[in-house]
């Protein structure tokens, strides 16, 4: 993924805001999606001189070709604060030189209070990038942290992220919130079903289980969008066997695509899972141990529905 992330140089008088909130943002951002360095732009400590027209210059002046386009700065319904670019009028300015850098679907994410409000920045800005297809993240009244506000909505349309009235809400708040979760830099990048399954999946769950014995056993592999798979425990990224797992009255519940069925006990003990396995010859208990961590299982590397129908473990169509 490439991109490009902006963070003004100086704080306001006698406050740590850019040096203790908009710089570490920029910060974890580009390690979070390992994008090129962030780059500061001019401001006055008090923000009322700030440079727009060199703010829009340093985006003109790269070479594009951006998947997102990141801003951590103040804001308002109408303006990005830190960089002075205001009103209906800024907002086109900036529509007018992101556009020929930015990919077509490219996410635009505004870390700024109050420019997600209606009739606003946030909303301006995406009705001028829709040649573009882009979709602006922003937050919404009441003002909060830069990068860890749960009151986010998407334009276009508006719509909350995570809606106050969604069951989902108290999980949404904790995460943003939750000192070491880096939830608000990735939640842009996943599907409804994908955040949806990180808010309700158990603590330690994604990654690669080692399920059974050393010579009667697989791998397990989950990922955020409710689905796991089964390997053996040589070929790591041949698929054996597809399932969906889903969370309900404390336990995990895997329905696997040959008719197998697996209850896993929570909460979750990466060291020494129980695990309840039924088959055509009945259930019997076995135990699992998490032996790596999501960020080594890239669901991508793993081998497509070709594998799938060749398994003898299957049926195939």
């Amino acid at each position: 993924m490439n991109g490009f992330i902006m963070a003004p140089s100086h704080n306001k008088p006698d406050r740590h805001d850019a040096t203790g909130a908009f710089h570490i943002g920029a910060a974890k951002f580009q390690k979070v999606h390992s994008l090129p360095p962030w780059v500061r732009f001019e401001n006055t400590e008090d923000s009322k001189t700030a440079d727009a027209k060199g703010f829009l210059k340093m985006i003109q002046d790269q070479a594009g070709g951006w998947d997102v386009f990141a801003y951590f700065g103040h804001g308002d319904f109408n303006a990005l604060g830190s960089a002075d670019v205001r009103g209906r009028k800024g907002a086109t300015n900036l529509a007018n030189v992101l556009r020929p850098k930015c990919n077509s679907g490219a996410i635009i994410m505004l870390y700024a209070c109050n420019t997600g409000a209606p009739d606003g920045f946030a909303q301006w800005l995406a009705e001028d990038l829709a040649s573009i297809k882009a979709t602006v993240y922003a937050h919404v009244p009441p003002k909060g942290h830069t990068f860890q506000n749960a009151n986010v909505v998407s334009y276009p349309g508006s719509a909350p992220v995570i809606a106050h009235s969604s069951r989902l809400w108290g999980d949404w708040y904790r995460d943003m919130h939750a000192s070491g979760n880096d939830l608000w830099a990735r939640f842009p990048f996943m599907t409804a079903k994908e955040l949806e399954a990180e808010l309700t999946a158990p603590g330690s769950l994604m990654g690669r289980w080692a399920v059974g014995g050393n010579t009667e056993g697989w791998h397990e592999v989950f990922f955020g969008d409710m689905t796991v798979v089964r390997t053996d425990t040589i070929s790591r990224y041949t698929i054996r066997d597809r399932g969906e797992w889903t969370v309900a009255h404390h336990k995990l519940t895997i329905n696997w695509g040959n008719g197998e069925r697996e209850e896993w006990p929570l909460p979750l003990n990466p060291h020494r899972q129980s695990v309840k396995h039924s088959d055509d010859g009945g259930m019997k208990t076995i135990k699992a141990t998490r032996i790596e961590a999501p960020n080594i299982n890239a669901q991508n590397l793993f081998h497509g529905q070709l594998h799938l129908k060749q398994s003898k473990l299957i049926k195939a169509g």
